[in-house]
Protein backbone atom coordinates (compact mmCIF):
# COMPACT_ATOMS: atom_id res chain seq x y z
CA UNK A 1 0.00 0.00 0.00
CA UNK A 2 1.35 3.43 -0.93
CA UNK A 3 0.84 6.85 0.96
CA UNK A 4 0.53 9.80 -1.49
CA UNK A 5 0.66 13.67 0.01
CA UNK A 6 -1.61 15.88 -1.85
CA UNK A 7 -2.46 19.20 -1.66
CA UNK A 8 -6.43 19.77 -2.11
CA UNK A 9 -8.93 22.86 -2.31
CA UNK A 10 -11.53 21.27 -5.12
CA UNK A 11 -13.60 17.87 -4.77
CA UNK A 12 -14.15 16.63 -8.27
CA UNK A 13 -17.06 14.84 -8.39
CA UNK A 14 -20.62 15.37 -7.19
CA UNK A 15 -22.44 15.50 -3.41
CA UNK A 16 -24.86 13.73 -1.88
CA UNK A 17 -26.12 14.89 1.99
CA UNK A 18 -28.75 13.63 4.78
CA UNK A 19 -31.17 12.64 3.11
CA UNK A 20 -28.89 9.71 1.00
CA UNK A 21 -26.01 9.87 2.38
CA UNK A 22 -22.62 12.63 1.27
CA UNK A 23 -22.09 11.88 -1.63
CA UNK A 24 -19.09 13.89 -3.59
CA UNK A 25 -19.20 12.44 -7.21
CA UNK A 26 -18.92 9.43 -9.76
CA UNK A 27 -19.10 8.04 -13.33
CA UNK A 28 -20.21 5.24 -15.24
CA UNK A 29 -19.10 3.67 -18.56
CA UNK A 30 -20.03 0.44 -20.61
CA UNK A 31 -18.23 -1.83 -22.89
CA UNK A 32 -20.26 -4.71 -24.27
CA UNK A 33 -18.13 -8.26 -24.85
CA UNK A 34 -19.54 -11.57 -25.82
CA UNK A 35 -23.01 -10.62 -25.48
CA UNK A 36 -23.11 -9.41 -22.16
CA UNK A 37 -22.66 -5.51 -21.14
CA UNK A 38 -20.21 -4.69 -18.70
CA UNK A 39 -20.88 -1.67 -16.82
CA UNK A 40 -18.29 0.36 -14.24
CA UNK A 41 -18.85 2.74 -12.17
CA UNK A 42 -16.85 5.02 -9.01
CA UNK A 43 -18.29 6.36 -6.60
CA UNK A 44 -16.90 9.21 -3.94
CA UNK A 45 -18.39 9.98 -0.42
CA UNK A 46 -17.81 11.75 2.40
CA UNK A 47 -15.39 9.64 4.59
CA UNK A 48 -17.49 7.84 7.16
CA UNK A 49 -20.96 8.01 5.09
CA UNK A 50 -20.20 6.12 2.47
CA UNK A 51 -20.45 1.96 2.09
CA UNK A 52 -16.91 1.69 4.04
CA UNK A 53 -18.79 3.36 7.59
CA UNK A 54 -18.43 5.12 10.06
CA UNK A 55 -14.55 3.41 10.85
CA UNK A 56 -13.28 3.26 7.45
CA UNK A 57 -10.01 3.22 7.63
CA UNK A 58 -6.33 3.00 5.49
CA UNK A 59 -7.02 -0.75 6.26
CA UNK A 60 -10.03 -1.04 4.53
CA UNK A 61 -8.65 -0.63 1.24
CA UNK A 62 -9.40 -3.13 -1.31
CA UNK A 63 -12.58 -4.63 0.86
CA UNK A 64 -15.67 -5.51 -0.63
CA UNK A 65 -18.40 -3.77 1.28
CA UNK A 66 -21.83 -4.78 -0.10
CA UNK A 67 -23.97 -4.32 3.02
CA UNK A 68 -24.91 -0.60 2.65
CA UNK A 69 -25.84 2.14 5.78
CA UNK A 70 -29.74 2.60 5.34
CA UNK A 71 -28.92 6.00 4.08
CA UNK A 72 -27.63 4.24 0.73
CA UNK A 73 -29.88 1.45 1.22
CA UNK A 74 -32.44 2.75 -1.25
CA UNK A 75 -30.21 3.64 -3.76
CA UNK A 76 -30.03 1.82 -7.65
CA UNK A 77 -28.87 2.66 -10.80
CA UNK A 78 -31.69 2.36 -13.09
CA UNK A 79 -32.54 1.19 -16.60
CA UNK A 80 -34.62 4.05 -17.89
CA UNK A 81 -35.14 3.27 -21.75
CA UNK A 82 -34.86 0.48 -23.73
CA UNK A 83 -34.69 -2.35 -20.88
CA UNK A 84 -37.91 -4.63 -20.96
CA UNK A 85 -39.83 -4.09 -18.49
CA UNK A 86 -39.01 0.07 -18.11
CA UNK A 87 -37.54 1.04 -15.27
CA UNK A 88 -35.78 -2.21 -13.87
CA UNK A 89 -33.08 -2.03 -11.25
CA UNK A 90 -29.42 -2.98 -12.28
CA UNK A 91 -27.65 -2.82 -9.08
CA UNK A 92 -27.20 -0.94 -6.06
CA UNK A 93 -24.25 1.34 -4.75
CA UNK A 94 -22.07 -1.37 -3.22
CA UNK A 95 -18.11 -0.94 -4.37
CA UNK A 96 -14.89 -1.89 -3.50
CA UNK A 97 -13.03 1.14 -1.88
CA UNK A 98 -9.78 1.88 -4.08
CA UNK A 99 -8.79 5.04 -2.12
CA UNK A 100 -9.24 6.94 1.13
CA UNK A 101 -8.35 10.51 2.13
CA UNK A 102 -7.07 11.46 5.92
CA UNK A 103 -7.50 15.61 6.17
CA UNK A 104 -8.28 17.73 8.84
CA UNK A 105 -11.67 18.22 7.88
CA UNK A 106 -13.95 14.82 7.02
CA UNK A 107 -11.92 13.93 4.00
CA UNK A 108 -12.93 11.01 1.80
CA UNK A 109 -13.70 7.41 0.46
CA UNK A 110 -13.67 6.12 -3.17
CA UNK A 111 -14.75 2.98 -4.51
CA UNK A 112 -15.59 1.44 -7.56
CA UNK A 113 -17.17 -1.92 -9.08
CA UNK A 114 -18.30 -3.39 -12.30
CA UNK A 115 -21.58 -5.34 -12.66
CA UNK A 116 -22.63 -7.51 -16.16
CA UNK A 117 -26.15 -7.70 -17.48
CA UNK A 118 -26.60 -10.25 -20.05
CA UNK A 119 -30.30 -8.83 -21.35
CA UNK A 120 -29.13 -5.82 -23.26
CA UNK A 121 -28.69 -6.26 -27.08
CA UNK A 122 -26.85 -5.62 -29.90
CA UNK A 123 -28.41 -2.74 -31.99
CA UNK A 124 -30.37 -1.36 -28.91
CA UNK A 125 -29.88 1.86 -26.48
CA UNK A 126 -30.06 2.06 -23.15
CA UNK A 127 -30.38 4.88 -20.61
CA UNK A 128 -29.68 4.51 -17.11
CA UNK A 129 -29.61 6.70 -14.17
CA UNK A 130 -29.07 7.50 -10.55
CA UNK A 131 -30.92 9.41 -9.02
CA UNK A 132 -32.49 10.57 -5.68
CA UNK A 133 -29.30 12.41 -5.13
CA UNK A 134 -29.75 15.12 -2.10
CA UNK A 135 -26.77 17.05 -3.44
CA UNK A 136 -24.34 19.07 -0.32
CA UNK A 137 -23.47 22.33 -2.47
CA UNK A 138 -25.68 24.88 -3.58
CA UNK A 139 -28.89 23.31 -5.32
CA UNK A 140 -32.73 23.68 -5.66
CA UNK A 141 -33.48 20.17 -4.70
CA UNK A 142 -32.51 16.80 -5.67
CA UNK A 143 -29.86 15.50 -8.33
CA UNK A 144 -28.94 12.52 -10.98
CA UNK A 145 -26.31 10.83 -12.77
CA UNK A 146 -27.85 9.67 -16.40
CA UNK A 147 -25.54 7.78 -18.76
CA UNK A 148 -26.92 6.72 -22.49
CA UNK A 149 -25.11 3.67 -24.08
CA UNK A 150 -25.98 2.90 -28.29
CA UNK A 151 -24.74 -0.43 -28.26
CA UNK A 152 -25.37 -0.58 -32.27
CA UNK A 153 -22.49 -2.56 -34.48
CA UNK A 154 -20.32 -0.12 -35.56
CA UNK A 155 -19.16 -0.17 -39.40
CA UNK A 156 -15.98 0.55 -38.61
CA UNK A 157 -14.80 -1.38 -36.58
CA UNK A 158 -17.71 -4.12 -36.37
CA UNK A 159 -18.40 -4.25 -32.84
CA UNK A 160 -20.61 -2.67 -30.27
CA UNK A 161 -19.89 0.58 -29.77
CA UNK A 162 -18.12 1.53 -26.34
CA UNK A 163 -18.94 4.63 -24.31
CA UNK A 164 -16.31 7.13 -23.32
CA UNK A 165 -14.08 6.53 -19.86
CA UNK A 166 -13.73 10.00 -17.44
CA UNK A 167 -10.43 9.27 -14.70
CA UNK A 168 -11.05 12.21 -12.77
CA UNK A 169 -9.30 11.97 -9.73
CA UNK A 170 -11.55 12.19 -6.84
CA UNK A 171 -9.88 15.19 -5.54
CA UNK A 172 -8.21 17.79 -7.24
CA UNK A 173 -6.79 21.57 -6.22
CA UNK A 174 -8.39 25.05 -7.13
CA UNK A 175 -7.41 28.24 -5.24
CA UNK A 176 -9.93 31.24 -4.21
CA UNK A 177 -8.17 34.49 -5.61
CA UNK A 178 -7.47 33.17 -8.52
CA UNK A 179 -8.43 30.98 -12.25
CA UNK A 180 -7.74 27.41 -12.55
CA UNK A 181 -7.63 25.41 -15.67
CA UNK A 182 -8.79 22.12 -14.74
CA UNK A 183 -8.41 19.15 -18.02
CA UNK A 184 -10.59 16.23 -17.68
CA UNK A 185 -9.07 13.08 -18.23
CA UNK A 186 -11.30 10.90 -20.73
CA UNK A 187 -10.50 8.07 -23.47
CA UNK A 188 -12.45 5.95 -26.04
CA UNK A 189 -12.01 2.69 -26.27
CA UNK A 190 -12.87 2.84 -29.99
CA UNK A 191 -10.40 6.22 -30.81
CA UNK A 192 -13.46 8.38 -30.97
CA UNK A 193 -12.90 12.01 -29.99
CA UNK A 194 -14.75 12.82 -26.11
CA UNK A 195 -16.26 15.70 -26.39
CA UNK A 196 -17.36 17.93 -23.25
CA UNK A 197 -20.66 19.43 -22.83
CA UNK A 198 -22.34 20.85 -19.23
CA UNK A 199 -25.27 18.83 -18.51
CA UNK A 200 -28.78 19.39 -19.09
CA UNK A 201 -31.76 19.48 -16.37
CA UNK A 202 -32.87 16.06 -17.65
CA UNK A 203 -29.15 14.65 -16.69
CA UNK A 204 -28.32 16.09 -13.62
CA UNK A 205 -31.95 16.69 -12.10
CA UNK A 206 -32.34 20.04 -9.97
CA UNK A 207 -28.60 19.93 -9.05
CA UNK A 208 -27.33 20.85 -11.64
CA UNK A 209 -23.88 23.63 -12.39
CA UNK A 210 -24.19 25.91 -9.26
CA UNK A 211 -20.55 27.20 -9.91
CA UNK A 212 -21.00 30.97 -11.40
CA UNK A 213 -18.89 32.03 -14.84
CA UNK A 214 -17.46 28.62 -15.29
CA UNK A 215 -16.64 28.06 -19.46
CA UNK A 216 -16.07 24.12 -20.50
CA UNK A 217 -14.06 23.96 -24.20
CA UNK A 218 -16.10 21.43 -25.49
CA UNK A 219 -13.00 20.07 -27.88
CA UNK A 220 -10.44 19.76 -25.19
CA UNK A 221 -12.48 19.19 -22.09
CA UNK A 222 -10.78 21.66 -19.78
CA UNK A 223 -12.73 23.50 -17.31
CA UNK A 224 -11.99 26.91 -16.28
CA UNK A 225 -13.24 28.25 -12.68
CA UNK A 226 -12.47 31.67 -11.93
CA UNK A 227 -13.05 31.29 -8.30
CA UNK A 228 -12.74 35.26 -7.28
CA UNK A 229 -14.75 37.54 -5.84
CA UNK A 230 -15.12 39.49 -9.00
CA UNK A 231 -16.97 36.25 -10.81
CA UNK A 232 -19.40 35.74 -7.99
CA UNK A 233 -17.41 33.14 -5.79
CA UNK A 234 -17.98 33.29 -1.89
CA UNK A 235 -15.38 31.58 0.30
CA UNK A 236 -18.19 30.11 2.22
CA UNK A 237 -20.16 28.40 -0.41
CA UNK A 238 -19.94 25.42 -1.96
CA UNK A 239 -20.77 24.99 -5.91
CA UNK A 240 -21.14 22.26 -8.18
CA UNK A 241 -20.39 21.65 -11.86
CA UNK A 242 -21.82 18.63 -13.89
CA UNK A 243 -19.94 17.92 -16.82
CA UNK A 244 -21.45 15.14 -19.86
CA UNK A 245 -19.18 13.44 -21.81
CA UNK A 246 -19.88 11.99 -25.57
CA UNK A 247 -17.99 10.34 -27.83
CA UNK A 248 -18.08 11.12 -31.72
CA UNK A 249 -16.58 9.55 -34.72
CA UNK A 250 -13.35 11.25 -36.73
CA UNK A 251 -16.02 10.61 -39.79
CA UNK A 252 -19.22 9.29 -40.44
CA UNK A 253 -19.90 6.12 -40.05
CA UNK A 254 -23.41 3.65 -39.10
CA UNK A 255 -23.47 2.55 -35.99
CA UNK A 256 -26.14 -0.16 -35.94
CA UNK A 257 -29.19 0.82 -38.53
CA UNK A 258 -28.35 4.95 -37.26
CA UNK A 259 -25.49 7.09 -39.32
CA UNK A 260 -23.15 8.78 -37.00
CA UNK A 261 -21.56 11.94 -38.31
CA UNK A 262 -18.53 14.08 -36.63
CA UNK A 263 -21.20 16.01 -35.05
CA UNK A 264 -23.74 14.01 -34.17
CA UNK A 265 -22.68 11.61 -30.31
CA UNK A 266 -23.25 7.98 -30.09
CA UNK A 267 -23.14 7.93 -26.20
CA UNK A 268 -22.80 9.97 -23.20
CA UNK A 269 -21.64 9.76 -19.35
CA UNK A 270 -21.81 11.59 -16.62
CA UNK A 271 -18.41 13.44 -14.86
CA UNK A 272 -19.75 15.33 -11.71
CA UNK A 273 -17.70 18.10 -9.90
CA UNK A 274 -18.30 20.08 -6.44
CA UNK A 275 -15.54 22.71 -5.32
CA UNK A 276 -15.68 23.66 -1.96
CA UNK A 277 -14.94 26.96 -0.43
CA UNK A 278 -11.09 26.91 -0.18
CA UNK A 279 -9.64 29.74 3.07
CA UNK A 280 -7.16 31.88 0.77
CA UNK A 281 -3.83 31.38 1.37
CA UNK A 282 -1.85 34.41 3.40
CA UNK A 283 -1.06 37.48 1.36
CA UNK A 284 2.03 36.86 -0.95
CA UNK A 285 1.41 33.38 -1.93
CA UNK A 286 -2.53 34.31 -2.75
CA UNK A 287 -0.74 36.74 -5.14
CA UNK A 288 2.20 34.14 -6.58
CA UNK A 289 -1.07 31.65 -6.89
CA UNK A 290 -3.00 33.93 -9.01
CA UNK A 291 -0.27 35.75 -10.87
CA UNK A 292 0.79 31.80 -12.28
CA UNK A 293 -2.58 30.71 -12.87
CA UNK A 294 -2.03 27.57 -10.62
CA UNK A 295 -2.88 24.26 -12.77
CA UNK A 296 -4.45 21.45 -10.56
CA UNK A 297 -2.13 19.60 -9.97
CA UNK A 298 0.44 21.91 -8.57
CA UNK A 299 -1.82 23.56 -5.47
CA UNK A 300 -0.23 25.36 -3.15
CA UNK A 301 -1.65 24.92 0.29
CA UNK A 302 -3.93 22.24 2.40
CA UNK A 303 -1.80 19.12 2.66
CA UNK A 304 -3.50 15.31 3.38
CA UNK A 305 -2.65 12.19 3.01
CA UNK A 306 -4.69 9.61 0.69
CA UNK A 307 -4.30 6.09 0.24
CA UNK A 308 -4.49 3.58 -2.15
CA UNK A 309 -4.82 -0.12 -3.02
Amino acid sequence: MKTFAIAITLLLWLIISFANGKFIGGTISNYFYNRVARLTYRLVWERGAGPCGSTCSEKDIGKAFTSLPPALSSLRWRCTAGCQPADTDLHDVSYTLTALSNSSGSGWEQGEKYFFTSAWKVNHTYKIELSGLDVLASSSGLGKMAAAFDLGIRNDTGVPNASPVSAVPAVLGVQYGCTTVINIPAEDPDADSVRCRLAAPDECGDACTSAPNVTLNWETCSLSVPATPEFGYDPDKDYLVTVMLEDYPDYTISVGDQVRSIRKPISKIPTQVQHPSPTPPPGPLHQEAHQQNTHPDQPYYELVNVYYA
